[in-house]
């Protein structure tokens, strides 16, 4: 029961990595910067050309404007997740070397248990958001993105198309995400509940998270907040126990391979 409490609340004195940072020297500066930079290029790469398809700006971008989006664009999808990956295996290895060692949070068997248990959760979220939509009368859009899977071969063969097509891009959304949860964490430092905190926090996020897929959903606003953003308020629970970039970003793999078929 111990064990389990942990998925859903947050210690005084258990907040360590609780925020995507980097311990590669004395200062996190550098988890600071890539974290403001991951979330205003993600925020600016759809956020602008969103405010164009709603006549709220002109549709011509100034030349300097443009390049800001496109590379805000570049590095949401394709750049953010390698960028992360790598610092965040870096700073662990550094750390590992000092002594003592900090005890490993989840054993890899709890982790792909929660992994699944997690992603299921998910699936189930999304089923009650897709009926809370139909009693609405949310019109039903189906992500772009998922016409980049196959739906030929066998499931192997769908499994690996999906990663190939995939491997950098979810990645980065998660940091995204996370990096977005990070810069609300500490702007609710009034909070003094840690608990209330973080959830409130990873539901803001989340929200966030769903409206991000405004256009892909086509432009349907509580379409993409219903259908993305209620469901990954779960990921909360993986995020608040594990603290580890690559379950994080394994359950939503899982999840959006299998809600796909």
């Amino acid at each position: 029961m111990q064990r389990l409490k942990r998925y859903f609340v947050l210690e005084p004195n258990d907040q360590t990595d609780i925020t995507l940072v980097f311990w590669l020297g004395k200062s996190p500066w550098l988890s600071w910067f890539l974290i403001i930079l991951t979330a205003v290029c993600g925020i600016l790469s759809e956020l602008l050309p969103d405010l164009q398809h709603t006549h709220l700006l002109p549709q011509g971008f100034p030349a300097w404007l443009n390049n800001i989006v496109v590379f805000g664009g570049w590095y949401s999808y394709y750049i953010a997740g390698i960028v992360f990956f790598f610092f965040w295996q870096l700073s662990r290895w550094l750390h590992r070397r000092q002594r003592p060692a900090p005890p490993r949070r989840t054993g890899i068997i709890e982790s792909i248990l929660a992994i699944i248990i997690i992603t299921y959760l998910g699936g189930v979220l999304d089923s009650w958001a897709s009926q809370i939509g139909a009693a609405a009368k949310i019109k039903d859009v189906t992500d772009a993105a998922e016409g980049l899977v196959t739906v030929h071969g066998t499931i192997w063969q769908r499994f690996v198309t999906y990663m190939i097509n995939n491997w950098y891009e979810l990645p980065s959304e998660d940091v995204f995400r996370l990096s977005l949860f990070t810069i609300l964490f500490v702007a609710l430092w009034w909070i003094n509940r840690p608990t209330l905190r973080y959830w409130l926090a990873f539901l803001m996020t989340a929200l966030l998270f769903g409206a991000w897929h405004y256009s892909s959903y086509g432009y349907n606003l509580p379409e993409a907040v219903f259908e993305v953003g209620l469901p990954t308020i779960i990921d909360g629970c993986l995020w608040l126990r594990t603290r580890n970039l690559w379950t994080f970003t394994a359950s939503h793999f899982l999840y959006d391979y299998s809600g796909n078929f």
